[in-house]
């Protein structure tokens, strides 16, 4: 199945925090990743500039 992901780094008052520019990975349970696609995907590992990306397709492998 498929999904659109948009992913946003919150600070520890819940505002977007716009200083972390880094890569994050993305897990499911149950089930896994199959893959994750766009410019900032990189396997199962999304970059997140300015603190966000946006409209990334996952493709899960869902399992019970």
């Amino acid at each position: 199945q498929t999904f659109r992901l948009d992913l946003t780094a919150v600070d520890s008052f819940g505002q977007v925090d716009t200083g972390f520019n880094g890569y994050i990975r993305i897990t499911t349970r149950p089930g896994s990743v199959q893959s994750v696609a766009g410019d900032a995907a990189n396997g199962r590992n999304v970059l997140l500039k300015n603190g966000v990306a946006s409209g990334l397709p996952l493709i899960a492998a869902l399992c019970t």
